[in-house]
């Protein structure tokens, strides 16, 4: 399973980041605005919260790919 990060912003960095982002879909979810945008290569969810804050999700990137070992067949 893919690991996820998060973190919280205010309205402020939330109005950078959908001006520097590609919007993929928005909805409106009760009083929340979910969008799903990319940006910087990467896709991002972003939760506008009531209180004016703003919730940003995406997979978290790892440097190395996981990858399993394969022991070579004894000759």
């Amino acid at each position: 399973m893919s690991k996820l990060n998060w973190q919280a912003c205010s309205a402020a960095e939330l109005a950078a980041l959908l001006q520097q982002s590609t919007m993929e879909k928005s909805s409106a979810v009760g009083k929340t605005t979910v969008y799903q945008v990319t940006h910087e290569g990467s896709e991002k969810l972003i939760l506008s919260l009531v209180d004016g804050h703003a919730l940003v999700v995406e997979l978290s990137h790892t440097r190395h790919p996981r990858r399993r070992r394969i022991d070579q067949p004894e000759t």
